[in-house]
């Protein structure tokens, strides 16, 4: 396997990481910000899908991948919701939720993995990132202020708002069962 192979799964979760700082710069400029910090914020979220794909794909995982894959996406996440309610009280109440819910369940999988036990990771908690993901593209393009514009406006926010929501029931209940299955394993 060819050098390139083995460390492209880890280059794209640098990648992620190294977005972070673009995504708020770009979100507070004048000009243009929420096309260019919603495209940036769409382009690292399909890095998560490409380094997990072509990690099963080529079969190459690593210590670094393992540690720092959920930390991008938690990164990313908590930045982006960070950004939408500095100008948006609107969604505080879930971004909030789902900041410390990732926050909360990186403590526990960090304390977990130095007893030397894995916890995978759950369908539903895939499912999880993508409605975060996706709730936070809509919400980064279409600002509230906007959606008095039209009716495909409205309903856009609208969908992104109730996807933030439905992500945020989604995120507390994944964290629960992850907590109670580490109480269970008497992991914690």
């Amino acid at each position: 396997m060819t050098f390139f192979k083995e460390n492209l799964p880890n280059y794209l979760t640098l990648a992620r990481i190294l977005a972070v700082p673009f995504l708020v710069i770009f979100y507070f400029l004048e000009s243009g910000n929420k096309y260019i910090t919603c495209g940036l914020f769409i382009v690292a979220c399909i890095t998560d899908l490409l380094d997990g794909y072509f990690s099963r794909k080529w079969g190459v995982t690593s210590k670094f991948g393992a540690l720092m894959d959920p930390i991008a996406d938690k990164l990313l996440v908590v930045t982006a919701l960070a950004l939408l309610i500095s100008t948006n009280n609107t969604h505080i109440i879930p971004a909030i939720g789902i900041m410390c819910r990732e926050i909360f369940i990186s403590g526990l999988r960090d304390f977990i993995a130095k007893n030397s036990e894995d916890m995978p990771v759950t369908r539903l908690s895939k499912w999880k990132t993508a409605a975060q993901m996706t709730s936070i593209s809509i919400l980064l393009l279409i600002p509230e202020y906007e959606v008095q514009m039209s009716f495909l406006i409205k309903s856009l926010f609208y969908t992104g708002y109730i996807m933030l929501w439905a992500a945020f029931l989604v995120t507390v209940y994944t964290g629960y069962r992850y907590y109670i299955t580490a109480k269970e394993k008497e992991l914690i």
